[in-house]
């Protein structure tokens, strides 16, 4: 059962630094798979910080922190938390936005 939980979590980890790095070098890939539209440049701007660069930095500290677990069950807590807070956020924009789709 262990292994299959580390290969998922490395699984995980290996997508958003995909995902990231994909968002750093060609936003505009980002923007189609996430279905927003970009009015200014301003908007590539934040693509590439928060799809690029956040979700990059994340996924590099969970590849990390998995080999060497359990002294790094702190850092893997935090992307738990981080993907929560996101999640929340979410849910609570489609409650308050009524932003159904």
């Amino acid at each position: 059962m262990n292994s299959v939980r580390t290969t998922l979590a490395y699984a995980a980890a290996l997508t958003l630094v995909g995902f990231g790095l994909t968002s750093l070098l060609n936003p505009w890939i980002a923007v189609r798979l996430i279905g927003l539209d970009i009015v200014e440049p301003r908007g590539l701007s934040e693509i590439r910080a928060v799809y690029g660069g956040l979700l990059t930095a994340l996924g590099g500290a969970m590849v990390w922190a998995i080999p060497t677990r359990p002294r790094s069950r702190g850092w893997i807590r935090l992307a738990a938390v981080v993907f929560a807070a996101a999640a929340t956020a979410r849910v609570a924009s489609v409650l308050l936005d009524a932003a159904w789709s």
